[in-house]
């Protein structure tokens, strides 16, 4: 199974759970984490809890986690910045997800702009 990682951007923590509301309820293969600091192991531990309580292959996530990390230094330099100065009750955002979700959310949302 292929998986999907992408740094999404800040929010307010109450944010967060209303993203997972409406992701439970009309995508179940995607999942928002949020996170205080923006290191990989807050990431790697976010993600592993959520392919545990989602039934995913833990390693294939956290390796998309990992590369995604190893290959976007300035994407998550930028968003560790703006992390930093947003204050305390911010999170930065994150979607994880099987790459089929993803894939066919972006073709749902293709088709209704028609």
């Amino acid at each position: 199974m292929t998986y999907s990682f992408q740094l999404l951007g800040i929010s307010p923590v109450i944010q967060l759970f209303q993203s997972q509301q409406q992701v439970i309820q009309s995508r179940p293969d995607l999942e928002y984490v949020g996170v205080h600091h923006c290191t990989l192991d807050a990431f790697v531990d976010s993600v592993e809890t959520v392919a545990l309580s989602k039934g995913w292959e833990a390693m294939p996530v956290v390796s998309t986690v990992i590369e995604f990390w190893v290959n976007n230094p300035q994407k998550i330099h930028y968003w560790a910045t703006r992390l930093q100065a947003s204050g305390q009750e911010n999170l930065l955002l994150a979607r994880v997800g099987k790459l089929e979700a993803l894939k066919s959310r972006f073709d749902h949302l293709f088709t209704v702009g028609q």
